[in-house]
């Protein structure tokens, strides 16, 4: 046999290296991990498709074969790597010594060339990935074949140079190009799983994106139909991805909103249009409404657009934006509350401070004292009211002390009774070894006392009141109001009552200042507004749980405090007067007045002024010592703390008391409150000057 015959066994064994490549790629695909496994098994292959080769050869003379073993073997080498090229290369040489005859050593010695050439081939392929272009291909088979043209002079006589003439042109260019046929195809079938793999990747990674996604993630058909739901849907709306796909999108919004999702996704599929925040609400299987957005933009469905979409619950978000909001309107209410606690302040202390000097000349007596006792009574409750304005806004002045919650409450305890009445029941549960807080005391009355009323206004006929308290760690799922405050140590306080319960738009509301459900007369609205300011004020946290019908418990959070609890100062005894000179600095003249004239009756000499720089003069022309500087704090062209470093340098042992109607975060910024500051707020009765006075003197 000839040419042609190498030609026709060529054709052969390329028919059986197309079988090799398509049984390799399935191999592949199935044994996805590069390594010896897949060598092994490759090898085991390619020895296959060289058997079978050998087994229909081109016979020359006995003894001298001529097959496309050459070609397997070295895509073996080039492809499959040196594991495979050594199991094939192994299994064909002993085969072919099995065979024998004179051509046994060139054949062996052909089958070791091409799987060294074609491992040679493999390792440059790996840092010059060019060496597979057909060029680089074409130029491996003719390496090969040209050392196995050289290895015909080991055939046995003459037969070398009959072989030369007879088969040169098929070695030396059939068997190359084979070469390069082969290559080419396995560098396409590579190719192939290459993208494959690719796309098993991207595929395991959008799955594990999805999977991970909070999220829902979903793709529709140009229909609208679901094709596709992540597993954040079980968590969403209570459905698994199977139980949504195949159903419409709008199937799972409240019914207001079909209408709209429906639009929103017919508007991307339709005309590629993309849909940014659209705001739906969703059905739970549960039967809960959770409020969401929608993002969607177009995705290509073979010739047909879809729609790929993320629905984001923001339910927690909407309740965050409602409590900024709260903060917000409360902020503005408390600087509303701050600008006219001055002027508010002004007034009643003049009112209260006549009011007690009427009454302590002994002059009044009868109806006209009851009508000035009324006077003074409602200055008080005026008062009263500023201070519960301020409480609420955050702006009223602590006196924080280390408090055993406990024992404040048990304090009270008899008072709270009498104020709920026969009808209903106070029970007080006090926890065990509660932890000290950092509080002022008569702010916290001020919190129980209030929230005590508000639950017996709540309740008609019989009822019971629970208060208790108790430690609780504050920092896991489900804990109240974190995203107002800090995770940690906390002292609740909590009053429950049996009452009438409210709905959740009243509780949205129930901190707002001069809201009340209470009927006309019977409340100001102010109530729990203050307990809302005095626990923000003390950075505590406040919840409320209530079910119409079936009661309300308040619950307030006080951070915990690592120190002792302080002890409880005895009150004080009755303050009288003095003899000494007091600078008394007023720009408010009523205020000025009446301070003077409660001043003097408690035997100080006074040397009065509405005007600072006014007082500079007067204290330099007075030729005695002055012992005391009474000053307003804000005052026009000089506050009350800069005349105190003026004067106090002209006199190092004069003493200062700073008298202001506004809020302690105001002389904050007035650098008017430093830590051996003596501050008296307006408004003031005569005792609370007399006191102050003394304090500051007696220092």
């Amino acid at each position: 046999m000839g040419a042609s015959g190498i030609l026709l066994d060529l054709v052969h064994n390329i028919a059986l290296l197309v079988s090799l490549i398509l049984g390799y790629q399935m191999i592949v695909r199935r044994v996805r991990q590069q390594g010896l496994r897949l060598q092994v098994v490759s090898g085991l292959l390619f020895a296959g498709v060289g058997l079978i080769g050998m087994m229909t050869p081109v016979r020359f003379i006995p003894g001298i074969i001529f097959d496309g073993r050459s070609i397997v073997l070295s895509n073996a080498g080039l492809f499959g790597g040196p594991v495979a090229a050594a199991i094939a290369g192994s299994i064909c040489a002993a085969y072919r010594l099995h065979l024998g005859g004179g051509g046994a050593l060139m054949g062996v010695s052909v089958i070791a060339e091409s799987c060294l050439i074609g491992v040679a081939f493999h390792y440059l392929r790996r840092r010059h990935p060019a060496v597979v272009h057909p060029l680089g291909l074409l130029g491996v088979g003719v390496l090969v074949h040209v050392v196995m043209f050289l290895m015909t002079m080991l055939l046995p006589g003459g037969a070398s140079g009959d072989v030369m003439r007879r088969f040169g042109f098929a070695i030396l260019v059939a068997y190359p190009v084979g070469s390069m046929l082969v290559g080419m195809l396995f560098v396409g079938q590579e190719g192939n799983l290459r993208a494959e793999q690719a796309l098993r990747e991207s595929e395991e990674r959008f799955r594990s994106m999805a999977e991970q996604l909070t999220d829902l993630l979903f793709v529709t058909s140009p229909h609208g139909v679901i094709t596709y739901a992540s597993p954040a849907s079980e968590h969403l709306v209570g459905y698994t991805p199977e139980e949504m796909t195949g159903r419409r999108l709008a199937d799972f919004a409240v019914e207001d909103d079909r209408d709209a999702v429906e639009a929103a996704l017919g508007g991307v599929a339709r005309g590629g249009q993309r849909c940014e925040g659209l705001a739906l609400r969703l059905c739970h299987r549960a039967g809960s409404v959770l409020t969401a957005e929608m993002v969607a933009s177009p995705s290509r469905l073979g010739a047909e657009r879809g729609v790929l979409g993320v629905i984001r619950d923001t339910t927690q978000r909407v309740v965050l934006e409602t409590q900024l909001r709260q903060a917000q309107k409360m902020e503005s209410v408390g600087r509303l509350a701050g600008g006219i606690a001055h002027d508010f302040n002004n007034m009643l202390a003049v009112i209260i401070g006549h009011s007690e000097i009427l009454l302590g000349t002994g002059r009044v007596e009868g109806p006209a004292r009851t009508c000035v006792e009324q006077i003074r009574d409602a200055a008080d409750r005026s008062a009263n009211l500023v201070r519960q304005l301020l409480a609420f806004a955050r702006q009223q002045p602590v006196q924080l002390t280390v408090l055993d919650l406990n024992a404040a409450v048990s304090s009270m305890i008899r008072m709270l009774d009498r104020l709920v009445g026969e009808n209903i029941e106070l029970e007080w549960r006090p926890g065990n070894a509660v932890w000290p807080v950092n509080a002022d005391p008569n702010q916290i009355d001020q919190v129980l006392a209030n929230l005590v009323v508000n639950a017996r206004d709540a309740i008609s006929g019989p009822g019971r009141i629970t208060i208790e308290t108790a430690n609780v760690v504050l920092g896991t799922t489900g804990d109240v109001a974190l995203a107002e405050g800090d995770p940690g140590d906390y002292v609740l306080l909590a009053v429950a009552d049996t009452g009438v319960g409210m709905d959740r738009a009243t509780i949205e509301r129930i901190f707002d200042p001069y809201f009340s459900t209470k009927d006309l007369g019977r409340g100001t609205g102010l109530g729990l507004a203050m307990v809302y300011g005095i626990v923000k004020q003390h950075g505590g946290l406040i919840d409320v749980k209530s079910t119409p019908g079936r009661g309300t418990r308040i619950e307030v959070y006080l951070p915990r405090c690592h120190d002792d609890v302080t002890e409880t100062p005895p009150p004080p005894s009755e303050v009288g007067g003095g003899s000494e000179t007091v600078l008394l600095v007023e720009d408010e003249t009523a205020v000025l007045e009446v301070t003077r004239a409660c001043l003097e009756d408690l035997g100080y000499t006074v040397l009065a002024s509405s005007d600072p720089f006014e007082a500079i003069e007067l204290a330099q022309q007075h030729s005695g010592s002055i012992s005391l500087l009474v000053t307003d704090i804000v005052m026009p062209g000089m506050n009350g703390a800069q005349l105190a470093r003026k004067l106090m340098s002209d006199c190092p042992d004069l003493r200062c008391l700073l008298v202001s109607g506004y809020t302690s975060d105001v002389l904050s910024a007035e650098g008017a409150i430093g830590q051996d500051t003596e501050l008296l707020n307006k408004p003031f009765s005569r005792s609370d000057l007399a006191a102050a006075v003394r304090r500051v003197l007696d220092r």
